[in-house]
């Protein structure tokens, strides 16, 4: 099983930009995973989205900092129902006595 991570971080910006940016980057990582200081870490299996350097500062819905991060947090949330489909119906085929294909029982792993 996999969860997702949401990792906002400081964005590198040339010396020529006064404010301060962040990257938000969605992360599928193995399953107990708490916390991933890298991208590159082992327990990290992909990166699922990566969003464009954003101003940090703002707190209205119409700053590109909450919408990146409203689009993260969705993005996360739609995978979960996936998630949560899929394994409601890989149940209901190994009660009725069906058997899983290779491919099903790959996403399992």
């Amino acid at each position: 099983m996999t969860d997702w991570i949401l990792q906002v971080f400081s964005a590198q910006m040339p010396a020529s930009c006064r404010s301060r940016y962040v990257v938000i980057r969605v992360l599928e990582v193995d399953a107990g995973v708490k916390r991933v200081t890298s991208r590159r870490a082992k327990e990290v299996r992909r990166v699922v989205h990566e969003s464009r350097p954003v101003p940090a500062a703002g707190t209205t819905d119409r700053s590109s900092r909450v919408r990146a991060m409203n689009a993260a947090q969705s993005m996360i949330a739609d995978r979960l129902e996936k998630n949560l489909c899929f394994q409601m119906a890989i149940g209901a085929k190994l009660e009725s006595g069906q058997r899983l294909t290779d491919a099903e029982y790959a996403m399992l792993a």
